[in-house]
C-alpha cells in the first residue's frame, strides 16, 4: 500500500510541475527609456486576453504568463513595447520610449473643440453601456491606512475578537504603537454583475491583513466598482456629475491641452473644470480616445468649494481597458484622501491617510453567469473557506502591488503569523458566560430613585436575563427574570422563545413613539419632566420572537394582576414642586395577548437617497378575568421619506407620518391610547411638540405629521458662509391630531376641533468643537382652540450627511 501512494504522489507531482512549469510568475518594472524613472499606471497585458495589471507607483508589476504568450506594455505618452515568453525571465526591465506630444493649439481645436468630443464620448459610453450585459472578473484589492489620534485604541478578548476604542488625552500622550497606527488588508476575488439585472456578487477566495483587523472585517471586495461611465458618482451622500454624463456639457468647462498619438490613435487629453461652485463637481483630467471616444484614463478630485464629510485631498485614479470583444470596462482604481474625524476636537479624534487599489486582473465580458448569484437573498459578498489558509507562496506569486519596505515592517511587527500576542492564539470560546450589565438605575415621579443590578447568563445558546431593583419611593423590591431559548432559524429568520416572572413597573399606553425609559430617567431627574404614567404588573409571560432582515414580530401572552400607583415624590434633582397628576389604573386580574409587527427602520439623520418606508403595528387583546370584561384594541404608525429635487449633498426630502389607533370602550386606561409628545428637548418622528405631557389621549385617535427638508440649497444660493463647505439644511412642517375617549378615560380628548401646530427647524448647525456632532433646532407653534398659544421645540444632535 505504501509502493502504491508513493507511486500515486510521484505521478501528482510530476503532473504538478510539468504544469508548473509551463506557467511563469514574472514581475518587472516600467521605466522611463530616457531618464530612468518609473512608469506607473503602465498597461502590462497578456496580448489575445482580457488578462492584465498595471505598474505601482514604482513602476513594479507582477503577472502570471502562460509559455509563448505575448507580453504587451503600454503607457500614454511613451512608445509601446512587447515581449514573448517561452522561458521564465529573470526580474523583466521595460523601458519605454517617450514620443512626442501635440500640445493644444488653434490648428488641434481647429480640427474637433472639446465640446464635440465629450458629446461623442457621452454618445459612445451609451452604446459601450448597452454592449456590456454581463461580467465576470478576477479582483484584486489592497487598503493601507495609517491612523493617528486619540480613538486609536485596539484590545483583544479573551475570545479573541478585536475592538476599537477610544484612549482620551490631552497633550503629552504617547506616541501610538505601530500595531495600532497601521492597517493593511489584501484580497483577491471572483466579481461577477449582470448589468441588465443590477445584480453583482464577489467571492474572496483569499485574503490577508494585519492583524489588528479581525479576517472577519477584511472584506476588500468591491462588488460596485466605481466606474464614470454612470451618470453620477457619490462618496458619503455628496453626488457629484461624472465628466461624460449625460449633463456633462450643463456641469463642466472642458479645454483641450495635449493630444498624444497612442499605436496610431490620439489621446484627447481634457481638463475639467465646474461651471458651478455651489454645487459638489470634479475638477483634473480626462483622457479620451479617438474614433470609439471612450475614456482611457482619468484623475479626478472634488473642487475647492465640494464638501464631503472627514476627507480632504480625495484623489481618484481610473483606467479603462478594451477587451477582445471591444468592450471597454473599468479595470484600475485608486483613489487616495486624507481623513480627520474630530469627535472633540483636540481631545477626541483621529487623523488617516487612506489609499485604496483594485485591479482586474482577468475579465470575461457577456458570459453566462452562474445561477447561484440569481438566487433571493444572497448576500453581495461571501468568503470562500479558503480564504484565510495561510499560504505565502499565493500572495508572492499573485499579490499586484508589491509591499513597501514600510508595509514589510509593519506586517512583520503586526501580523498575525508574527504576533505572539495576537488574535491567532486566542483561547476558545467558553460556552457559558456569566456578565454584570450597566446597574439598573430609574427615576420617576412614582417609584422615586431605584437602583439595581441586570445580571446576564448564557450557556450553550440559553440566554438568563434578569433584572432586579429597589424602589425608594415604594420601598419595595422589583424586578423580572426571563429565560430565552436558542434560536432557531427557518425560512431565512431567526425564531426565539422565551418565557418570564415579573413584578414591575409599566408604563401606561404602547409603545409607538415612547422613549426609552433612561431617556425618561434623565429628564426626571434634571428637568422635572415625567412623560410616562404606571401601574404595577404582577405575573408571568411566554413570548415569541421572530426576525429576519427588515421584519420583525413579536407575540406575547401574559397573565398578571395589575395594581395603581400613586406618586410618591414631588422633587427632583434641582426643582421640588408639584408633578402632573398620575391616572390610576384600573386594578384587577388580566389575560392579555398582544402581537408587535415591526418593517424597516428610518433614522431621520441619516434618510437614503431613495423611497424608505417604516411600518409599527401594536395589536392587542384581552380580558379582565374576575369581571370576564373583554377588551381590546390596535395602533399602528406609518413613516415614508421621499427624496425629491437633487441638490448634490442629498435630496431635499418629505418625510410623511401617519399614526392611528382604535380601543374598545371596557379597555381599561393603562392599555389606551396617548398623545405622543415631545420629552424636554426630545422628539421622535410624528410626535407632538407643543401638546402637553400625558394630556390628551382615549380609545380612538388619529394624527398626520410632514415634515420637508430644503437642505442647504438655500445658504448655498444666497453664499453665505459655509462651514467646511456647508450651510444649515432648513426645515419646515406641521402635525394635526384628533383624540376621543369614553367616561372612564383619564385622559381629555380633542374632539373633532383637533389637535394642529406648524413651524421649522434648522439642522446641520456646526457645534465647532467636532465634524461628526451637528446641532438641530425644531420650533412648533400651536393652532386652534386646543393649540393656541403654545409653543414647543426640540434640540438634538445630528450627523454630518
Amino acid at each position: 500500500m505504501k509502493i502504491v501512494t508513493l507511486i500515486i504522489a510521484t505521478i501528482l507531482l510530476t503532473v504538478s510541475t510539468v504544469y508548473s512549469a509551463d506557467i511563469f510568475v514574472i514581475e518587472g518594472n516600467v521605466i522611463d527609456a530616457t531618464n530612468g524613472k518609473a512608469i506607473p499606471g503602465a498597461s502590462i497585458r497578456i496580448g489575445g486576453t482580457n488578462r492584465g495589471t498595471y505598474s505601482s507607483s514604482k513602476g513594479f508589476f507582477r503577472i502570471s504568463v502562460n509559455k509563448g504568450e505575448t507580453l504587451l506594455v503600454r503607457s500614454l505618452g511613451y512608445s509601446s513595447d512587447s515581449l514573448i515568453v517561452k522561458v521564465k525571465p529573470e526580474k523583466l526591465e521595460f523601458k519605454l520610449k517617450p514620443i512626442p506630444v501635440v500640445t493644444g493649439n488653434v490648428n488641434v481645436t481647429a480640427a474637433i473643440t472639446p465640446e464635440q468630443i465629450i458629446e461623442r464620448a457621452v454618445k459612445k459610453r451609451d452604446e459601450n453601456k448597452q454592449k456590456l450585459r454581463t461580467f465576470s472578473g478576477e479582483l484584486y484589492s489592497k487598503l493601507v491606512m495609517e491612523l493617528d489620534g486619540s480613538l486609536i485604541s485596539f484590545s483583544t478578548s479573551e475570545d479573541g475578537k478585536v475592538s476599537m476604542g477610544a484612549s482620551v488625552g490631552i497633550g503629552g500622550s504617547e506616541e501610538p504603537s505601530d500595531s495600532k497606527k497601521y492597517i493593511i488588508m489584501e484580497t483577491y476575488s471572483t466579481v461577477q454583475k449582470d448589468y441588465e439585472k443590477n445584480i453583482s456578487k464577489a467571492t474572496i477566495n483569499k485574503r490577508r491583513q494585519t492583524a489588528n483587523i479581525p479576517s472577519e472585517q477584511n472584506i476588500m471586495a468591491i462588488t460596485q466598482f466605481i466606474s464614470f461611465y454612470d451618470d453620477d458618482i457619490t462618496f458619503l451622500k455628496t453626488t457629484m456629475p461624472s465628466p461624460i454624463g449625460t449633463s456633462a456639457l450643463s456641469d463642466y468647462n472642458y479645454t483641450l491641452k495635449d493630444r498624444i498619438n497612442q499605436n496610431g490613435r490620439y489621446i484627447y487629453v481634457l481638463n475639467v473644470e465646474p461651471k458651478s461652485d455651489i454645487y459638489p463637481r470634479f475638477e483634473g483630467e480626462i483622457r479620451i480616445i479617438e474614433d470609439t471616444y471612450n475614456i482611457v484614463e482619468l484623475e479626478l478630485s472634488p473642487s475647492s468649494t465640494t464638501a464631503i464629510p472627514f476627507f480632504e485631498d480625495l484623489v481618484i485614479k481610473q483606467k479603462y481597458s478594451e477587451s477582445e470583444e471591444k468592450v471597454w470596462y473599468p479595470a484600475f482604481l485608486e483613489v487616495s484622501a486624507k481623513a480627520k474625524v474630530d469627535v472633540v476636537k483636540g481631545i477626541l479624534g483621529f487623523t488617516t491617510d487612506v489609499k485604496a487599489t483594485s485591479i482586474f486582473s482577468d475579465a470575461n465580458i457577456n458570459v453566462i453567469l452562474p445561477d447561484s448569484i440569481y438566487t433571493e437573498n444572497v448576500r453581495k459578498i461571501t468568503v470562500s473557506e479558503l480564504a484565510d489558509t495561510r499560504d505565502s507562496l499565493f500572495w508572492e506569486q499573485n499579490s499586484m502591488r508589491e509591499l513597501s519596505d514600510r508595509e514589510i515592517e509593519i506586517y512583520a511587527k503586526v501580523d498575525s503569523a508574527v504576533a505572539l500576542d495576537s488574535v491567532q492564539i486566542a483561547q476558545t470560546p467558553s460556552n457559558v458566560n456569566f456578565s454584570w450589565k450597566i446597574p439598573y438605575i430609574d427615576f420617576n415621579r412614582v417609584s422615586s430613585v431605584s437602583l439595581g443590578l441586570r445580571p446576564k447568563l448564557e450557556a450553550y445558546g440559553f440566554n438568563l436575563n434578569t433584572v432586579g431593583y429597589f424602589s425608594f419611593g415604594l420601598q419595595d423590591v422589583f424586578g423580572s427574570v426571563q429565560l430565552e431559548l436558542p434560536p432557531l432559524k427557518m425560512a431565512g429568520a431567526d425564531f426565539i422563545f422565551s418565557g418570564k416572572v415579573f413584578s414591575v413597573q409599566d408604563e401606561f399606553g404602547h409603545s409607538i413613539g415612547q422613549y426609552p425609559r433612561l431617556f425618561n430617567t434623565a429628564a426626571a431627574a434634571f428637568v422635572h419632566e415625567d412623560y410616562n404614567d404606571y401601574y404595577q404588573n404582577d405575573g408571568f409571560g411566554l413570548g415569541l420572537d421572530i426576525s429576519s432582515k427588515n421584519l420583525k414580530f413579536a407575540l406575547s401572552a401574559e397573565f398578571s394582576r395589575n395594581f395603581s400607583l400613586d406618586k410618591t415624590t414631588n422633587a427632583s434633582l434641582f426643582e421640588d414642586y408639584e408633578w402632573r397628576n398620575h391616572p390610576k389604573a384600573i386594578n384587577g386580574d388580566y389575560r392579555i395577548l398582544r402581537s408587535i409587527i415591526a418593517y424597516g427602520k428610518i433614522i431621520p439623520i441619516m434618510l437614503p437617497e431613495t423611497i424608505d418606508a417604516e411600518i409599527n403595528i401594536d395589536a392587542f387583546g384581552g380580558q379582565e378575568t374576575k369581571t370576564e370584561t373583554d377588551f381590546g384594541g390596535i395602533s399602528g404608525r406609518f413613516i415614508v421619506s421621499i427624496p425629491t429635487f437633487k441638490t448634490g449633498y442629498g435630496a431635499m426630502k418629505l418625510m410623511l407620518s401617519l399614526s392611528g389607533g382604535i380601543a374598545t370602550d371596557e379597555t381599561p386606561v393603562q392599555y389606551q391610547h396617548r398623545m405622543a409628545t415631545r420629552l424636554f428637548i426630545l422628539n421622535n418622528v410624528g410626535n407632538f411638540y407643543t401638546a402637553p405631557l400625558g394630556f390628551y389621549g382615549g380609545n380612538k385617535y388619529y394624527s398626520v405629521q410632514a415634515l420637508y427638508n430644503l437642505s442647504d440649497i438655500w445658504w448655498r444660493w444666497m453664499r453665505l458662509p459655509t462651514y467646511e463647505g456647508r450651510g444649515p439644511e432648513l426645515t419646515i412642517g406641521g402635525t394635526y391630531g384628533e383624540y376621543y375617549n369614553n367616561s372612564n378615560s383619564f385622559y381629555r380628548e380633542t374632539g373633532s376641533a383637533g389637535y394642529s401646530e406648524a413651524g421649522f427647524g434648522l439642522s446641520r448647525i456646526p457645534t465647532f468643537f467636532s465634524n461628526v456632532l451637528y446641532w438641530s433646532f425644531d420650533v412648533r407653534f400651536g393652532i386652534g382652540p386646543n393649540a393656541k398659544g403654545r409653543t414647543g421645540g426640540a434640540l438634538s444632535v445630528t450627523a454630518p450627511f
